[in-house]
Protein backbone atom coordinates (compact mmCIF):
# COMPACT_ATOMS: atom_id res chain seq x y z
CA UNK A 1 0.00 0.00 0.00
CA UNK A 2 1.19 3.82 -0.43
CA UNK A 3 1.45 6.43 1.24
CA UNK A 4 -1.17 8.18 -0.33
CA UNK A 5 -3.54 4.80 0.69
CA UNK A 6 -2.69 5.22 4.53
CA UNK A 7 -3.98 8.99 4.50
CA UNK A 8 -7.42 7.97 3.56
CA UNK A 9 -6.93 5.48 6.52
CA UNK A 10 -6.39 8.12 9.18
CA UNK A 11 -9.51 9.09 9.50
CA UNK A 12 -10.66 5.90 10.62
CA UNK A 13 -8.02 5.90 13.09
CA UNK A 14 -9.22 8.80 15.26
CA UNK A 15 -9.56 8.25 18.56
CA UNK A 16 -12.97 8.36 18.40
CA UNK A 17 -13.55 5.52 16.26
CA UNK A 18 -14.82 2.46 17.34
CA UNK A 19 -13.10 -0.40 17.86
CA UNK A 20 -9.99 1.07 15.57
CA UNK A 21 -7.36 1.72 17.56
CA UNK A 22 -3.86 1.96 14.91
CA UNK A 23 -3.27 2.33 11.33
CA UNK A 24 -2.75 -1.26 10.87
CA UNK A 25 -6.15 -2.61 12.10
CA UNK A 26 -7.03 0.09 9.83
CA UNK A 27 -6.13 -1.73 6.76
CA UNK A 28 -6.13 -5.43 8.29
CA UNK A 29 -10.42 -4.38 8.62
CA UNK A 30 -9.68 -2.93 4.99
CA UNK A 31 -7.98 -6.02 3.99
CA UNK A 32 -10.75 -7.66 5.67
CA UNK A 33 -13.58 -6.46 3.67
CA UNK A 34 -12.30 -5.80 0.57
CA UNK A 35 -11.46 -9.94 0.74
CA UNK A 36 -15.52 -10.54 1.67
CA UNK A 37 -16.35 -8.21 -1.17
CA UNK A 38 -14.38 -9.27 -3.95
CA UNK A 39 -14.47 -12.55 -6.06
CA UNK A 40 -11.34 -14.51 -6.41
CA UNK A 41 -10.29 -15.53 -10.07
CA UNK A 42 -10.85 -19.30 -8.75
CA UNK A 43 -15.08 -18.35 -7.93
CA UNK A 44 -15.29 -16.62 -11.54
CA UNK A 45 -13.83 -20.07 -12.91
CA UNK A 46 -16.41 -22.08 -11.44
CA UNK A 47 -19.04 -20.21 -12.08
CA UNK A 48 -17.76 -19.99 -16.06
CA UNK A 49 -17.90 -24.31 -16.02
CA UNK A 50 -21.44 -24.05 -14.39
CA UNK A 51 -22.97 -21.75 -16.99
CA UNK A 52 -21.03 -23.99 -19.45
CA UNK A 53 -22.53 -27.31 -18.43
CA UNK A 54 -25.72 -25.43 -18.11
CA UNK A 55 -25.75 -24.67 -21.48
CA UNK A 56 -24.02 -27.59 -23.21
CA UNK A 57 -26.22 -29.88 -21.58
CA UNK A 58 -25.74 -33.32 -23.25
CA UNK A 59 -28.93 -34.69 -23.98
CA UNK A 60 -29.09 -38.39 -24.35
CA UNK A 61 -29.17 -39.62 -28.01
CA UNK A 62 -29.84 -43.53 -26.41
CA UNK A 63 -32.09 -44.91 -23.99
CA UNK A 64 -30.85 -48.51 -22.84
CA UNK A 65 -34.18 -50.36 -22.52
CA UNK A 66 -34.20 -53.48 -20.32
CA UNK A 67 -36.29 -56.41 -22.12
CA UNK A 68 -36.59 -60.27 -20.90
CA UNK A 69 -32.88 -60.99 -20.59
CA UNK A 70 -31.65 -58.23 -23.22
CA UNK A 71 -30.64 -54.64 -22.90
CA UNK A 72 -32.14 -52.92 -26.37
CA UNK A 73 -30.31 -49.55 -27.41
CA UNK A 74 -33.54 -47.16 -28.61
CA UNK A 75 -32.54 -43.67 -30.31
CA UNK A 76 -34.22 -41.53 -29.05
CA UNK A 77 -35.26 -40.03 -32.41
CA UNK A 78 -37.41 -43.72 -33.05
CA UNK A 79 -39.12 -42.56 -30.12
CA UNK A 80 -43.00 -41.36 -30.47
CA UNK A 81 -44.00 -40.68 -27.46
CA UNK A 82 -43.69 -41.48 -23.47
CA UNK A 83 -46.90 -42.34 -21.91
CA UNK A 84 -47.06 -42.91 -17.63
CA UNK A 85 -50.18 -44.60 -16.60
CA UNK A 86 -50.79 -46.16 -13.15
CA UNK A 87 -47.27 -45.86 -11.83
CA UNK A 88 -45.82 -47.29 -15.43
CA UNK A 89 -43.40 -45.23 -17.66
CA UNK A 90 -43.60 -46.55 -21.38
CA UNK A 91 -41.92 -45.52 -24.16
CA UNK A 92 -43.53 -46.54 -27.50
CA UNK A 93 -41.32 -47.01 -30.28
CA UNK A 94 -42.68 -45.17 -34.11
CA UNK A 95 -43.42 -47.71 -36.61
CA UNK A 96 -40.76 -49.60 -38.24
CA UNK A 97 -40.66 -49.80 -42.06
CA UNK A 98 -38.73 -53.16 -43.41
CA UNK A 99 -35.38 -52.94 -43.00
CA UNK A 100 -35.50 -50.69 -39.88
CA UNK A 101 -34.44 -53.22 -36.67
CA UNK A 102 -36.93 -56.19 -36.30
CA UNK A 103 -40.41 -56.04 -36.80
CA UNK A 104 -41.42 -58.92 -34.32
CA UNK A 105 -40.36 -56.93 -31.37
CA UNK A 106 -42.71 -55.42 -29.85
CA UNK A 107 -42.99 -50.70 -29.92
CA UNK A 108 -43.69 -50.42 -26.47
CA UNK A 109 -40.96 -50.96 -23.13
CA UNK A 110 -41.90 -50.26 -19.87
CA UNK A 111 -38.95 -48.01 -18.38
CA UNK A 112 -37.49 -47.64 -14.90
CA UNK A 113 -37.84 -43.67 -14.86
CA UNK A 114 -39.87 -41.28 -14.15
CA UNK A 115 -41.23 -38.79 -16.75
CA UNK A 116 -39.45 -36.13 -15.12
CA UNK A 117 -36.05 -37.80 -15.22
CA UNK A 118 -36.95 -38.58 -18.82
CA UNK A 119 -37.77 -35.24 -19.20
CA UNK A 120 -34.20 -33.62 -18.44
CA UNK A 121 -32.34 -36.48 -20.52
CA UNK A 122 -34.41 -36.01 -23.69
CA UNK A 123 -33.31 -32.57 -26.39
CA UNK A 124 -36.30 -29.89 -25.55
CA UNK A 125 -35.77 -28.92 -29.21
CA UNK A 126 -37.40 -33.04 -29.73
CA UNK A 127 -39.52 -33.53 -27.04
CA UNK A 128 -42.42 -31.48 -25.55
CA UNK A 129 -44.23 -32.21 -22.40
CA UNK A 130 -47.57 -32.39 -23.29
CA UNK A 131 -48.98 -33.02 -19.34
CA UNK A 132 -48.82 -35.61 -16.71
CA UNK A 133 -48.89 -38.35 -19.19
CA UNK A 134 -47.00 -37.82 -22.04
CA UNK A 135 -43.92 -36.50 -23.34
CA UNK A 136 -44.06 -36.06 -27.30
CA UNK A 137 -41.76 -36.38 -30.22
CA UNK A 138 -41.71 -33.31 -32.66
CA UNK A 139 -41.45 -36.31 -35.50
CA UNK A 140 -44.39 -38.05 -34.60
CA UNK A 141 -46.72 -35.16 -34.49
CA UNK A 142 -49.44 -35.88 -37.97
CA UNK A 143 -51.59 -33.03 -36.82
CA UNK A 144 -53.39 -30.70 -33.41
CA UNK A 145 -56.89 -29.85 -33.45
CA UNK A 146 -58.71 -27.39 -31.21
CA UNK A 147 -60.37 -28.77 -28.30
CA UNK A 148 -62.71 -27.27 -25.90
CA UNK A 149 -62.02 -23.92 -24.24
CA UNK A 150 -58.94 -23.12 -26.22
CA UNK A 151 -56.79 -26.98 -25.39
CA UNK A 152 -55.32 -28.43 -28.14
CA UNK A 153 -55.36 -32.45 -29.05
CA UNK A 154 -52.16 -33.49 -30.53
CA UNK A 155 -52.61 -36.60 -33.05
CA UNK A 156 -49.40 -39.19 -33.73
CA UNK A 157 -48.47 -41.35 -36.25
CA UNK A 158 -48.91 -43.97 -34.05
CA UNK A 159 -51.97 -45.04 -32.43
CA UNK A 160 -52.04 -43.67 -28.57
CA UNK A 161 -53.66 -45.68 -25.19
CA UNK A 162 -55.48 -42.19 -24.44
CA UNK A 163 -56.03 -38.75 -26.04
CA UNK A 164 -52.92 -36.41 -25.87
CA UNK A 165 -54.14 -33.00 -24.91
CA UNK A 166 -52.46 -29.72 -24.29
CA UNK A 167 -54.18 -27.30 -21.39
CA UNK A 168 -55.10 -23.79 -22.33
CA UNK A 169 -52.23 -22.93 -20.18
CA UNK A 170 -49.70 -24.19 -22.00
CA UNK A 171 -51.24 -24.21 -26.07
CA UNK A 172 -48.92 -21.14 -26.39
CA UNK A 173 -45.68 -22.87 -25.12
CA UNK A 174 -46.64 -26.07 -27.42
CA UNK A 175 -47.22 -23.97 -30.53
CA UNK A 176 -44.52 -22.06 -29.99
CA UNK A 177 -42.23 -25.11 -29.63
CA UNK A 178 -43.77 -26.28 -32.75
CA UNK A 179 -43.01 -23.51 -34.97
CA UNK A 180 -39.19 -23.45 -33.96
Amino acid sequence: METGDLQTFRPLCHPTSPGIRSEKQALDKYEKLKATFSIEKNDYEKKLANLLTQFTNTYKSTLLIHFQEKIIPVKTTDISFIHYNNGIVSVYIGRRSPGEGDLNSPNKYIVPSTLDELETQLHPDLFFRANRQFIINRNAIVNVEHYFSRRLIVRLNSTTPENIIISKVKAAEFLQWMEK
